[in-house]
């Protein structure tokens, strides 16, 4: 039997509907329960969580084909589609409906452990490394028997079963963390009965056609008329009733795109003539003698003391300005440069994906103590809702402004600037490493520049993050010590 990564490599080679509607027909059943679970059993949204993930996978079939474990792949971008899901269709539940969700499991029978476990598994599960989750994955979700599991990691069949078995302790151990103390015998039992729970019938054949048609366009609406000759279903004039609605759905669904492209596209050229000719007209006031400082000229950056910014400084200011980064095209790329580890915070800021925004902060030992004395102090439902002091923290600053003075706009594109950018614009360049200089376009319609310092950890480069006695109490203010949430509920 073919296995994940030829089935990828045989449909972005030889785009193979076939190859991927087998990869539908294995996975599905794992995308759509762990959607399911954190979705609280929306079946409906699971489905277009589902969809998204497979979807997906079409566009990026080529690069994942060297993906050494394709499950741990789709349980993570599953958990990514359903954070969006989330955050577009609740941005937070109150605390009201957190506590009564809380009281409601553990006011369950002990002997109906699923229905305990269902609800915080997933957030378990995120907490543990990622050859843990794997081992989880293959043994409880794919059902897999040990002498696959090992041949899989290249070991034994005895040192697949202790892995197994090391993940699971692991998995206890944070499950106990969220109240939860059941054996690890039971919780290996609830896995192995309820962990994977059957999609809907047709799910998968309406994914598998929706994914194709997302990746390579309308030509695959013909491709599709090929893949049931191939697997010669006999379709009947029904079927061929609703294979022509599904090409003309395909069609003006596509001419629909296209005109919404060309009308965003309009409006960001209209937006952008309308900054130049703003640009256009402090750039014919400006002469080299102006006395005008680059605080005026470039928002929020300021150059060295008394210098003078010229026009063909402005002039290269504007040029940076339309080449900038919008929103759609930042990715997390981790933070192994301060470039990298500016785009990832911003990324993570605008997903509200505390784990990575987590990451890109390095707290200094007394904000450690103070989120972690805070995060003790929360009650049972807000702490299993943020899992870690770290991402309470990251959440603390991701929601500001908590400080009232500071009113900093969002940002919807930016532009990092090299050292010889910096100088070309009339700003001062930083001493020491770690800093990174940017332009912004922010989303009321201006444009700025921030300087930011990063320092170097082990992990990576991060943002410093310690707060002041006068800092710290404005965010105790501004946040309920019980919840976690901002005291006025916006």
């Amino acid at each position: 039997m073919n296995d994940d990564a030829t089935l990828l490599r045989r449909y972005a080679d030889e785009r193979s509907e076939t190859a991927f509607a087998e990869l539908v027909r294995r996975h599905l059943d794992l995308v759509y329960s762990a959607a399911l679970r954190r979705l609280g059993g929306d079946a409906q949204h699971a489905a277009d969580v589902a969809q998204q993930v497979f979807t997906k996978l079409a566009r990026e079939a080529a690069p994942l084909a060297r993906h050494g474990a394709l499950t741990a792949w789709l349980y993570t971008a599953t958990r990514n589609a359903a954070i969006d899901l989330i955050r577009s269709e609740q941005r937070r539940r109150t605390r009201e409906q957190e506590a009564y969700a809380m009281q409601e499991i553990f006011a369950a029978a002990p002997e109906a452990n699923w229905e305990r476990l269902r609800p915080v598994l997933d957030a378990a599960m995120d907490e543990l490394a990622e050859n843990e989750r794997t081992a989880i994955l293959q043994r409880f979700f794919e059902k897999r028997p040990f002498a696959d599991i090992g041949a899989a990691l290249r070991v034994s069949e005895d040192a697949a079963r202790m892995r197994v078995d090391r993940a699971l302790e692991k998995l206890h151990g944070q499950l106990v963390k969220r109240g939860l103390t059941s054996t690890s015998m039971a919780l290996a039992a609830a896995l192995a009965g309820h962990s994977v729970t059957a999609a809907p019938a047709g799910l998968a054949a309406t994914i598998t056609g929706s994914a194709l048609a997302a990746a390579v366009g309308a030509s695959s609406a013909f491709a599709w008329i090929n893949f049931f000759t191939m697997t010669k279903i006999k379709i009947g004039l029904v079927s061929a009733m609703a294979v022509a609605g599904l090409m003309t759905t395909l069609v003006e669904l596509r001419a629909s795109r296209a005109l919404n492209a060309e009308l965003d596209g309009l409006r960001t050229e209209n937006a952008e003539i309308d900054r130049l000719r703003a640009d256009n007209r402090r750039l014919a006031a400006a002469t080299p003698s102006t006395t005008k400082t680059a605080k005026e000229n470039a928002p929020g950056v300021t150059p060295s003391a008394g210098r003078k910014i010229t026009a063909p400084q402005i002039a290269k200011r504007n040029q940076l300005v339309a080449e900038m980064k919008p929103r759609s095209a930042w990715r997390n790329v981790g933070i192994a440069t301060p470039a990298d580890a500016f785009e990832t915070q911003l990324w993570a800021s605008d997903r509200n994906d505390l784990d990575v925004l987590a990451s890109t902060y390095a707290l200094s030992k007394t904000t450690s103590e103070r989120v972690g004395a805070f995060f003790a102090a929360m009650s049972e439902p807000a702490r299993v809702h943020f899992g870690t002091p770290e991402k309470l923290s990251a959440f603390f600053r991701k929601f500001g402004p908590w400080d009232a003075k500071v009113k900093r706009p969002e940002v919807e594109a930016f532009r990092i600037l090299n050292e010889r950018e910096i100088q070309e614009v009339g700003w001062e360049l930083p001493e020491g490493e770690g800093w990174v200089c940017a332009l912004t376009r922010n989303a009321d319609g201006t444009n700025g520049g921030r300087k930011y310092k990063l320092s170097r950890t082990s992990d990576g480069w991060k943002q410093p993050s310690s707060d002041p006695e006068s800092q710290w109490q404005k965010i105790v203010a501004y946040f309920d010590p019980v919840t976690g949430q901002p005291r006025n509920g916006k």
